[in-house]
């Protein structure tokens, strides 16, 4: 059974799929907060990874 190309097994397109990213632009405000989130997990995720790092190099 074959998918279409850009969906997942939900059959909703993928936030992260870089050919639907002009599409969500092109929607506007309604897909502000798609983009908010993105970020805000990525800044999690950079301040997750240099506090751990900074554990670990406290530890050494």
């Amino acid at each position: 059974m074959h998918e279409p190309v850009g969906q997942d097994e939900y059959g909703s397109t993928s936030p992260f799929d870089p050919d639907d990213l002009s599409r969500l632009n092109a929607i506007g405000p309604s897909a502000g907060s798609n983009d908010f989130e993105k970020y805000a997990v990525a800044v999690i995720i950079v301040f997750g990874a240099l506090i751990i790092g900074g554990l670990m190099a406290a530890g050494l």
